[in-house]
């Protein structure tokens, strides 16, 4: 039989895991001089347990993680990536009937960290769009690897 699981039950969980991560990410000793990563949902999306894995993942690798939370606002986000001198905005795209709207938002990012760091797009949403409607500055990471390997390039970089 298939479990079925309530909204209510969702957020519960997600509140849950949110706590966890962001604990754990601040207890992570991180290098001084570490890559910047800020991770974050557009407006309209509220769908977040994938993109504090890659907060927890990315701290784990020693990342400065700013999470900003879900249903944010892309100029908001371009803000606070340049404030903090970002090496990269990792942006989750999870429900499908966002698509068009998230591309506007994702079109806004992109052109105000233009020269300044990537934008990386992760979720089950973000693999229905295709390569060629993405702006410039834009890196599609169908999946959690992909995610690992850009992030472990990021940073040989950084260090070298």
């Amino acid at each position: 039989p298939q479990c079925q699981v309530t909204i209510a039950q969702e957020h519960m969980v997600t509140d849950i895991v949110r706590r966890l991560v962001i604990s754990v990410s601040r207890g992570y000793l991180r290098a001084e001089n570490g890559p910047c990563l800020v991770l974050s949902t557009l407006s309209g999306e509220r769908h977040e347990l994938g993109i504090l894995m890659c907060s927890w993942l990315a701290a784990m690798r020693r990342y400065h993680t700013h999470y900003l939370g879900a249903d944010c606002p892309a100029d908001e986000i371009a803000r606070f990536a340049r404030e903090v001198d970002a090496r990269a905005v990792l942006v989750s795209l999870v429900m499908p009937e966002n698509a068009v709207p998230a591309l506007e938002q994702l079109r806004e990012l992109a052109r105000r960290l233009e020269g300044e760091c990537e934008v990386w797009l992760g979720g089950f949403a973000a693999q229905q769009l295709a390569p060629e409607d993405l702006p410039r500055g834009c890196v599609l990471l169908p999946s959690t690897q992909d995610f690992e390997q850009r992030r472990d390039l990021l940073s040989a970089q950084h260090d070298g």
